[in-house]
């Protein structure tokens, strides 16, 4: 959990120092390095000597914005950089750039708790992201880096406060602004520097940010209704997922409040005890929300007891509560104590149906003539010919891709993690990505399953349990031989490094299956719809076309179907949106897998078949991480049934952590990167 908090540990009294405020003439100021919109804007260089443009520095004495008096030092003289601690929100600093720096040359060492920010009305010219430093002039160590703080939100005419967790005096300060909110110019209305001392309030409330929380829904802001809280023991220990930390506050009654980033529905809350003495444990309170422009009661509990330490209480509320966006837990008895202490506090919204976004749905393939959905009707019926042709694993499936290519014998390792993973399914030449997501669905949702239906018959063949068109069993045998050029390359699915795994089997063994009931003959652009029935029996499906869905909605639907087992695959219809955390960007044309992130932050994730993704490096094994809007739009949802698979599991409400592997270079065909396939 990312979250800078208010530091109560040695408060720095500065009781019997005099500070006289005066006008300071400066003789030799230090100018901080340089920080261009092109360079890192992590680094800071030694001091240098202070330009001479008039609007990049202003000595001032006594002023509400700074605890001392001191000079104000701006890399770019675009405007008067006093408007910055002028304490005047209608005036501001102004400056053609999206990256630069300020500094605050003090007139002596203070310690700082915190520091606001105050943004203009134009919003594209809010800086969003910034480190701030300290250093003294008088040593010649490097920045020390104070606090760092991205993806902000800043409110105009509204301070916006960053607590510090600093024990070290500093005369000089410098706010580093990395990203603006797109511009090419930044405006900053005020910037205040608080001392440690001034910072602490134990009777006014605390807030503190929370970037990342696994107990909330999504991140957001921490307050809890004083600032008494030991060191270590804040509020925001409530929202850290980690039961050996704890809220504390001495006082026996307490409200703290969750404000998130967004609104969201919700249906339940729990409670978990801390470590700490049972009398200090809540017993009564209540839960509101902010509904309507007020604070509505959507909970009541009395005379509540944990039965142990650590002991998680869940509490659902009578009806689900839409878009509610600030909670407030109002604690008004413990057990008996001097003292409130808490360990968690979660806020959440189970799934328990998606019923309500049924009507958005498309493209239903169910079927009233066969299991396997409407594709299958009418199709070939199975003859003992069949079956026979289909056994011999010396017959092989006729090569529609390059004549080039030859069927090569080659050794094949099923399972080269332990497991079936979804690592073990690459797209090199053939533009079946919709099959290669549903072989990558299976292995996330049922690996068992994979075993299961794939029998090594101990002689270089495999034999793998299938159904024919009208959903009756049957079962294909294929040998080692696969499609690759001449240099022995596999352009078939593989797994890493050119290695014949199941993937491979399941593949061939659907060609095969294609040569006798010529569905999807040539396997090229085949549905997936049209894929997961020849394993599981069951073609029942249905898809949500892009935009149909909002980001929560697209959000909810995909981890339902992932909970409840559903095989789930999509795509984008806009190519190279890169995902904020450099885990790749955006394929057309082109079906992933649905899976639940790993990543702080993200919705979901999708995984390329390709186990790469543009502008991403190969660890990754292709898994993109979902979290913006502009992303969420452009993703259609193809949702299976999954039929036989059902038997193996129940669903999965887990990420996948790709395994360790060798590198390899990304090995697509040409006509695959132009087109790499056709329908979800």
């Amino acid at each position: 959990m990312e979250v800078l908090q208010k530091n109560r540990k040695g408060i720095f009294s500065r009781k019997g120092r005099k500070i006289l405020y005066r006008c300071l003439v400066v003789s030799s100021l230090l100018l901080f390095g340089a920080c261009s919109d092109d360079n890192d804007p992590g680094q800071s260089s030694a001091p240098s000597q202070t330009p001479s443009n008039p609007n990049t520095s202003y000595t001032i004495g006594e002023n509400p914005n700074m605890p001392t008096g001191g000079t104000i030092i701006a890399q770019y003289g675009d405007s008067p950089i006093q408007r910055m601690i002028d304490n005047d929100p209608r005036t501001y600093y102004s400056t053609n750039h999206a990256r630069f720096y300020v500094v605050w040359q003090g007139t002596e060492e203070v310690v700082m708790g915190a520091y606001t920010l105050m943004a203009t009305e134009t919003e594209n010219k809010r800086p969003i992201a910034w480190n701030l430093y300290g250093s003294n002039a008088d040593e010649e160590d490097a920045w020390v880096l104070l606090d760092k703080q991205t993806g902000q939100k800043l409110d105009a005419n509204k301070e916006a406060k960053y607590m510090l967790a600093n024990e070290t005096a500093y005369k000089n300060y410098k706010l580093e602004v990395t990203y603006n909110n797109g511009a090419s110019s930044t405006e900053i209305a005020e910037w205040k520097l608080i001392d440690a001392e001034s910072a602490v309030d134990i009777d006014a409330p605390y807030e503190a940010r929370v970037d990342y929380t696994p107990t909330m829904l999504t991140a957001g802001t921490a307050v809890s209704q004083y600032s008494d809280s030991p060191e270590g023991q804040d509020v925001t220990k409530l929202f850290d997922g980690d039961l050996s930390t704890k809220f504390v506050t001495g006082h026996n009654t307490v409200y703290v409040e969750w404000r998130a980033d967004a609104a969201k529905d919700v249906n339940y809350y729990t409670l978990t005890s801390s470590d700490g003495d049972v009398q200090n444990d809540p017993v009564s309170w209540n839960l509101f929300g902010y509904i309507g422009g007020g604070w509505s009661r959507i909970d009541a509990q009395t005379d509540q007891t944990f039965a142990a330490r650590g002991e998680q209480k869940r509490y659902d509320l009578d009806e689900t509560k839409k878009n509610i966006q600030y909670f407030r837990l109002e604690i008004t008895q413990n057990g008996g104590g001097d003292a409130i202490e808490l360990a968690e506090w979660a806020i959440g919204y189970e799934l328990t149906d998606i019923d309500d976004l049924m009507d958005k749905t498309s493209g239903w393939s169910t079927s009233t003539v066969t299991p396997m959905g409407t594709h299958f009707e009418n199709r070939h019926q199975t003859t003992d010919e069949d079956r026979a042709w289909l056994l011999d694993p010396a017959n092989e499936p006729k090569n529609f891709y390059n004549d080039g290519w030859t069927y090569q014998k080659f050794k094949v390792e099923l399972y080269p993690f332990g497991d079936p993973l979804p690592a073990d399914v690459n797209q090199h030449g053939i533009g079946n990505c919709c099959a290669l997501a549903i072989f990558g669905s299976f292995a996330y949702l049922y690996p068992d399953f994979i075993k299961d239906i794939i029998t090594d018959n101990g002689d270089g063949t495999f034999t793998v349990d299938m159904f024919d068109p009208m959903g009756q069993p049957v079962q294909v045998c294929v040998n080692s031989k696969f499609l690759a050029d001449s240099n022995g390359n596999m352009n078939c699915c593989t797994g890493k490094n050119n290695k014949a795994t199941w993937s491979t089997v399941l593949e061939k063994a659907m060609m095969k299956w294609q040569a006798i009931y010529k569905c999807n003959e040539n396997v090229g652009g085949i549905g997936s719809e049209h894929v997961a029935p020849l394993f599981t029996g069951e073609g029942n499906s249905f898809a949500f076309a892009p935009n149909a869905l909002t980001k929560d909605e697209l959000e909810h639907a995909v981890k339902y179907l992932l909970k409840t087992g559903m095989i789930t695959v999509g795509g984008f219809n806009t190519p190279d949106l890169p995902a904020p955390d450099g885990s790749g960007s955006t394929v057309t044309a082109h079906a992933y897998t649905f899976m639940y992130s790993a990543a702080e932050g993200a919705l979901f994730s999708m995984r390329n078949p390709w186990g790469s993704a543009p502008g991403a490096d190969g660890s990754r094994d292709g898994v993109i991480n979902i979290f913006e809007d502009n992303v969420t739009r452009t993703i259609d949802v193809r949702t299976i049934y999954p039929g036989k698979a059902a038997n193996y599991g129940s669903g999965r409400e887990t990420p996948y952590t790709p395994p360790s592997f060798a590198a390899q270079m990304l090995r697509i065909s040409p006509e695959i990167m132009r087109n790499p396939g056709r329908g979800f």
